[in-house]
């Protein structure tokens, strides 16, 4: 968490509490088959010793469903399963089974762009008949092959895992299967300039938005003859330097149009992977993870969601978006969460990032006045409660590594187990809370108000909402 932030907790919260917030209506949120709502950490099998170890494993897990938790979100992506054909995926089934967790796959990472090596594109096409698709632009998610084998390995997964622990939710009282078709769902600027066959696609976008060039050229201050004269590889109209720069805090409409044109072509490509999974498993809920809260003012949500049109609108196609959130939201995120799901009707669950120092993990936060906050306002902004995460080792978590100096250089902190008590403590006050507010079948909660204030204008979402008007 960057200093303002943190001076901005520490001055606030000298006062002693937070202050009065306003009175809401408590959401009706996923619920499990058990009746629970939905309560998720991101789990990861890559360091030790999760990696070799199945009886740390099921302690691990175990731990875990003790502080309130009922959902894993993890990787599974079709590269983990090629390692002794689907041996570290059945592994985690089985665990979270054993201790009445569920999981909530990712199924690909950056829309299937990790299986784009030959090696894992001959183990996709000798096992469903279709590879994602590269070409001499590199790979191309919107190609045929991505979508076929997508479809196939999603189908796969929800047969070979539907009666395991797969995640299902309650839907008009019937359980359904939900799997998240990409995690970091993104499409990078410099990657989509450069495919000709995007350019393409991105000049009839605009014709349709346009419908003539001469307004094309009165939005963009441009002498364009044709469409198909727009590139987004002209650095001067499309400036996106300049709008990666967060302190500029200004998105040109040329660099608009591209951004939401690349969020638009990965939703569609996505709808299309979800009713090629609906014709197996027509219940089936599908989700899309992005890697910052909707309305994220740190530097580094600003870069990314330009660079990778990590945006709400890339998860038009998503039953379910999970979004990761900075630790505490500001009244900007709130808002916007309320803005997103009133427009779109979607399921949104923020997934804190905690560790140490940051978010629920402050150790300058009062630990009631925190399970107070992370739960009130999960029960009126989101449809369940979620963090990040149990052990991303090289980014923020709260399991232990006291040794990550020397068996971890690259790890962002270490967490001492005496570090890790106390976040665990602190997460399972948070669940507590968050399940007694249901548990009491309350209609309203106060949520205090957020000490992050209040920064609307100078987050992605709302300046694209500006536009819109």
């Amino acid at each position: 968490m960057h200093k303002t932030i943190i001076m901005t907790l520490v001055l606030f919260l000298s006062a002693s509490s937070f202050a009065e917030g306003r009175t809401l209506k408590v959401k009706s949120p996923l619920r499990l088959q058990s009746g629970e709502p939905f309560v998720g950490i991101y789990y990861f099998h890559w360091w030790e010793p999760w990696a070799s170890y199945e009886e740390f494993n099921l302690q691990e897990m175990q731990r875990i469903r003790d502080a309130g938790f009922n959902v894993l979100f993890i990787d599974h992506e079709a590269c983990q399963a090629i390692p002794n054909d689907f041996a570290i995926l059945d592994r985690e089934h089985r665990l979270a089974k054993q201790t009445g967790l569920e999981i909530i796959p990712w199924l690909g990472l950056t829309v299937f762009g990790n299986m784009a090596t030959e090696p894992r594109r001959a183990w996709l096409q000798e096992r469903y008949g279709a590879a994602v698709s590269v070409d001499e632009y590199g790979f191309r998610p919107y190609g045929s092959g991505t979508i076929e084998s997508a479809i196939a390995y999603a189908v796969d997964y929800i047969d070979r895992y539907k009666d395991q622990a797969l995640c299902h939710v309650l839907v008009e009282g019937k359980p359904c299967p939900v799997v998240a078709l990409s995690a970091e769902t993104g499409w990078h600027w410099h990657a989509a300039a450069n495919d000709a066959q995007a350019r393409m696609h991105f000049c009839r976008w605009l014709r349709n938005k346009y419908k003539s060039v001469e307004n094309l050229n009165r939005a963009y201050g441009t002498e364009y003859e044709s469409f198909y004269q727009v590139d987004p590889r002209d650095s001067f109209v499309f400036d996106y330097e300049r709008a990666v720069d967060v302190r500029q805090r200004a998105i040109s409409k040329p660099v608009r149009d591209h951004l939401l044109f690349r969020a638009e072509i990965i939703s569609d490509m996505l709808s299309v992977v979800r009713a090629g999974v609906r014709e197996k498993h027509p219940n089936a809920l599908i989700a899309t993870e992005i890697p910052y809260a909707i309305a994220d003012e740190h530097p580094h949500a600003w870069g990314y969601q330009i660079s990778m049109a990590a945006i709400t609108e890339i998860a038009d196609h998503a039953d379910i978006l999970f979004a990761r959130g900075g630790g505490i939201s500001d009244t900007a995120t709130r808002r916007a969460l309320l803005d997103f799901t009133k427009r779109t009707g979607k399921h949104v669950i923020i997934n804190h990032r905690i560790s140490p120092c940051q978010g629920p993990g402050d150790p300058t936060l009062d630990r009631k006045e925190i399970a107070n906050l992370f739960a009130s306002e999960a029960a009126a902004y989101c449809s369940g409660l979620g963090f990040y995460s149990w052990n991303e080792m090289v980014d923020v978590h709260m399991a232990s590594n006291k040794n990550t100096s020397e068996d971890r250089p690259d790890a962002v902190m270490p967490v001492t187990p005496e570090q890790h008590e106390r976040l665990y403590e602190i997460v399972s006050e948070i669940n507590r809370a968050y399940h007694g507010i249901y548990k009491q079948n309350l209609k309203k909660v106060r949520v205090p108000q957020s000490p992050l204030g209040d920064k609307e204008k100078s987050t992605v979402y709302w300046l694209l909402r500006e536009s819109d008007r």
